[in-house]
């Protein structure tokens, strides 16, 4: 009797190495793909929030408020291009002393908290009686096109969502309805 083991051939290991990896690229490429959606969707989640809480403040006090000392997305001393979690909790802190700290009391008189750190910094400059028509420095082609014969805010979200080289930045106005995403590459 001739005993004969069959086993598998260069060729077959070979494909289905193949299609491991194929399978493989596939799934992390889906991966990335959820997470940064997932992430984006809670910039702009909170984007609207400003939104609301900007009309909320303009009905009781007839202007809109700052939240951050300039018009950047970074109000916080990170670096722009830091890919660690902004953590919210230095805000609910700050909100909590009498008086807040400068770099958060717009944040404080708008009410925006979170209790999670997000991927994305966040920033809201809006008018009031002392800036009048001055337009904000910005370099978002959105704001630079806004009218500011009017009383007027944007906010906007910034960030390294899926933490490979691609920033986005979303901003939303008071003179656009939605959210626009702007993506940069930094």
């Amino acid at each position: 009797m001739h005993n004969q083991s069959r086993g598998f051939t260069l060729v077959e290991l070979m494909v289905t190495v193949t299609i491991l990896a194929v399978l493989t690229m596939v799934a992390i490429t889906s991966y990335k793909y959820y997470i940064r959606r997932a992430r984006s969707e809670e910039a702009v989640e909170l984007l609207h929030e400003i939104k609301m809480k900007q009309e909320q403040y303009f009905s009781t006090y007839s202007q809109y408020i700052d939240a951050g000392t300039e018009a950047t997305p970074f109000p916080t001393t990170n670096a722009p291009n830091d890919n660690t979690m902004w953590t919210w909790a230095a805000l609910t802190a700050g909100c909590d002393a009498t008086p807040p700290p400068a770099n958060l009391i717009g944040w404080c008189h708008l009410g925006i908290q979170r209790s999670n750190p997000t991927y994305f910094r966040a920033v809201t400059i809006g008018w009031n009686k002392t800036k009048g028509s001055t337009a904000p420095t910005s370099n978002h082609t959105i704001v630079g096109n806004m009218t500011f014969n009017k009383r007027w805010y944007y906010a906007a979200a910034h960030g390294n969502f899926d933490t490979d080289s691609n920033w986005s930045t979303f901003v939303i106005t008071s003179q656009h309805r939605e959210v626009i995403k702007i993506d940069e590459l930094e």
